[in-house]
């Protein structure tokens, strides 16, 4: 019996601060609120339908449609630009270094990714356990894809300067070429009597070699 004054009420309440007027609430009879708040209610009708007609609320879902229409398309973009690699067991990926603060060196001059590692299980789709060595041998060896990316050995026709030079030795010199700087050892052939000696060049590019006392150069003076 109560119920719908009370709902009529709070519409009441509700007009009240939309429509300027000036009502003393207390001295109200119950009957006369009863004729407010029908009053009001069918002003609510009122404007309900005007703000249909207007287009207020064809505006509002026009916006909705809109945004809607703008997350589509931005998903669209995102899937296209950031697909998902298809790992693989044994694939060589790289680590980003994002959530590993205790790296030896400056944070700035931290690669953003170290390795690489190697994939040794697959955890779904979403994550990957790597086998991880050096400063990072004892972090947690299962990451999310999100964290690694493939490894690209880097192509030695664009960085050859990351080639390491061929070593190029210093010609040398008729006379450094073969000067003996010492005897080592000596040794006697089985069978013959003929000796052998292990010498020592002057120049580190020769190795050390057996000789017969008729091969050394100056052999009076080094043995």
């Amino acid at each position: 019996m109560f119920l719908r004054p009370l709902l009529l009420f709070f519409f009441l309440q509700f007009f009240a601060q939309l429509i300027p007027i000036e009502i003393a609430l207390d001295e109200i009879s119950f009957v006369d609120l009863n004729i407010l708040c029908r009053v009001f209610l069918d002003s609510f009708l009122l404007l309900l339908i005007q703000i249909l007609r207007t287009g207020k609320v064809l505006d509002f879902q026009s916006k909705l449609h809109i945004q809607t229409l703008h997350l589509d398309y931005a998903k669209q973009k995102w899937d296209k630009s950031h697909k998902v690699p298809d790992f693989k067991g044994w694939d060589l990926v790289l680590v980003s270094t994002l959530n590993f603060n205790n790296i030896k060196g400056p944070k700035k001059l931290e690669d953003l990714y170290v390795g690489p590692f190697v994939i040794v299980a697959l955890h779904g789709t979403n994550a990957v356990q790597v086998k991880l060595s050096g400063e990072l041998k004892n972090k947690h060896p299962t990451l999310p894809v999100s964290l690694i990316k493939p490894y690209q050995p880097a192509d030695k026709e664009l960085f050859r300067s990351r080639n390491p030079a061929p070593l190029i030795l210093p010609p040398v010199e008729q006379s450094e070429d073969k000067r003996i700087k010492k005897v080592i050892k000596e040794r006697r052939l089985r069978g013959k009597n003929q000796r052998e000696y292990l010498v020592r060049y002057r120049n580190p590019v020769h190795e050390d070699e057996w000789l017969a006392k008729s091969e050394m150069p100056d052999s009076d003076k080094l043995l």
